[in-house]
């Protein structure tokens, strides 16, 4: 008989030799699926996994640990495994090589292994004739980037389009590419990829193509890329294939066939680029960077205002080429104008500028001819375009409103002011409030509407706490395990009682150690075959008082195991010792934990 769990008493001896085993569920597997690989170790527990060696052909994940108990006639067998999951990258035979581990100052190596990885659609019957064609992960999940043109100037608009190649490989959860862009500014993605399908090489694979725009910061030789791109592959469980007798259905084939989802990035190849200087003949003294294809436009509205009055200067560019490698510049202060900071604002593909003037004086003023140079890619010279002036009609201040801007000059014709009627818009300042009284009833002091706010206080607060609970309990798994055990426990314990006073120690002991393993598991948020007093010990290391509380739970364990497994008899007082002790164990486990 066999069990999961730790070590049991002392007073079992072992008698086994120690020896390393390597076992796969499966020799032929699917480009696609995965396989499991176990290493086995009899004869010893407490060693901690291994890293495995670089396997040609495979990629793999580590899984985690087991550990076994057997009691045969008196005797304890033990072993420990440690659980891989091994992904195929490409077809054909493959050696899974020696593995060599030292236990107890002593060289130990498994057997070798052949693995046979086909093609996903052929996998039965290529593994019956033993013949498969080549061909690897790679080939089948891929990214590509590409660019429209590489001999550019420095700041061109550049489009680039990366492809996601997928083939005969199911994937999920794709994430949008990243490039790296030493000395490049790289637009958004656009929002929409498209998808597609395309035969390269007589396969067909669906494409998702992700559109932008990079722009060269520095001249020379520049390289865009790679671009990485994240999502997962899901694998088949090669082992759980094939499925014969009464439960080979679609129902039990779905249900129990296995599947898991690995993580990989994908890297594309790198663009290199020749950037150009942009030329310094008949470049205008105006030009900030601009390169590409624009169209500039301003207006300045009011054109007639008094003298303090804003007018708005609206400057506007748009077109193909970045926004980002170039300045808009407001204008100057003069004599005719106080002009305020712009400000610029960019978006949907527009830049705007946008800044407000305030006439000093009446009479005809112009906002100056403003120009916005760029240089054109297309006919590959500079290009202005100009707007201006405007002429502002300024007139004086009306008689008898003041200046909507404080600071202009005050002179007798600006600075006409409505009389001053005494006694009239006059709010004394008291210099002491005196005593203050309230005015009517007060609704806020009634102890009616306290106790009506209190209650509709404590209800909302109960209702938020209720919600929280109820929705950690959904989305937190650990903590809703948590909440279970003590349940799983008091259950357990109950029908451990009536076995107990019925005399059937057989049954008593097989309920504690039930008990024993679905508390812990919940308890600490494990499976239930991971229950083990070496796992239980390691949770326990740092906890005052936890050396007693496993030597009692190391001879209950014992008991439980020579009882279900041994044959070993105990009397009604062993059972009521035994059940006094699990009942002080869960005790402390729920202080302490």
């Amino acid at each position: 008989m066999v069990f999961f769990g730790g070590s049991a008493a002392g007073s079992f001896a072992f008698a086994q030799e120690i020896d390393f085993q390597a076992e796969v569920n499966a020799t032929t597997v699917a480009l696609g699926s995965y396989l499991r690989l176990t290493l086995k170790v009899n004869g010893v527990t407490g060693l901690k996994a291994q890293e495995l060696p670089e396997l040609d052909g495979f990629d793999w994940d580590y899984i985690g640990p087991s550990s076994r108990v057997s009691i045969v006639n008196g005797q304890q067998f033990s072993s420990q495994s440690f659980s891989y999951q091994l992904y195929p990258q490409k077809t054909g035979t493959f050696e899974i090589p020696p593995i060599h581990r030292q236990i107890q100052g002593k060289d130990y190596a498994t057997q070798a292994l052949t693995i046979t990885v086909v093609e996903q659609k052929d996998a039965t019957q290529e593994a019956s004739s033993g013949q498969s064609q080549r061909a690897s992960l790679k080939d089948r999940l891929f990214l590509i980037v590409q660019a429209g043109k590489d001999e550019v100037y420095r700041y061109e608009k550049i489009p680039v389009t990366i492809r996601l190649y997928v083939g005969d490989v199911s994937v999920k959860d794709v994430k949008m590419p990243k490039i790296q862009q030493t000395g490049f500014l790289v637009d958004d993605f656009q929002q929409n990829p498209r998808q597609f399908q395309q035969v390269m090489n007589g396969l067909r694979y669906n494409v998702v193509e992700f559109q932008t725009w990079v722009y060269p910061v520095r001249t020379g030789t520049l390289t865009l890329g790679p671009v990485t791109a994240h999502c997962g592959i899901v694998f088949q469980d090669a082992g759980k294939r094939q499925r014969s007798g009464f439960f080979d259905d679609s129902f039990f084939d779905s249900f129990f066939t296995g599947y898991k989802t690995r993580p990989v990035e994908l890297q594309s190849n790198r663009l290199n680029f020749n950037v150009r200087p942009l030329p310094t003949q008949g470049q205008p003294k105006e030009f900030s960077g601009a390169v590409g294809k624009f169209s500039f436009n301003m207006s300045v509205q009011p054109q007639e205002v008094s003298v303090g009055d804003p007018v708005t200067v609206r400057m506007t560019v748009s077109g193909e080429g970045s926004l980002k490698t170039f300045d808009l510049k407001g204008l100057e202060a003069s004599p005719d104008f106080k002009v305020y900071d712009p400000q610029v604002k960019q978006d949907n593909g527009v830049k705007v500028l946008e800044q407000v003037l305030i006439p000093q004086h009446s009479g005809q003023v112009q906002v100056p001819e403003v120009h916005f140079s760029f240089f054109d890619t297309e006919q590959q010279r500079y290009r202005t375009i100009s707007w201006g002036p405007v002429d502002i009609t300024v007139n004086p201040v009306a008689q008898g409103r003041g200046f909507a801007v404080v600071g202009l000059p005050q002179d007798g014709s600006a600075s006409a002011r409505r009389p001053e009627e005494l006694g009239r818009d006059i709010n004394f300042i008291k210099d002491r409030l005196g005593r203050l009284y309230p005015v009517g009833y007060r609704t806020d002091r009634s102890p009616v509407f306290v106790s009506m706010v209190s209650l509709i206080m404590i209800a909302w607060l109960t209702g938020i706490g209720g919600y929280l609970f109820h929705r950690r309990l959904r989305t937190d798994e650990r903590f809703a395990r948590r909440l279970k055990a003590p349940g799983y426990a008091k259950f357990g314990l109950r029908q451990a009682r009536k076995l107990r006073d019925a005399g059937a120690a057989a049954e008593f002991y097989d309920v504690m150690f039930q008990t024993l393993q679905k508390y812990f598991s919940h308890k600490l948020h494990l499976p239930p075959g991971a229950v083990s007093l070496q796992i239980l010990n390691e949770h326990l290391t740092q906890r005052s008082g936890a050396e007693q509380v496993m030597k009692n739970l190391a001879g209950i364990w014992a008991q439980c195991e020579a009882a279900r497994y041994a044959a070993a008899r105990y009397d009604q007082t062993d059972m009521v010792q035994a059940y006094d002790g699990v009942q002080e164990i869960i005790d402390w486990f729920e202080r302490h934990f």
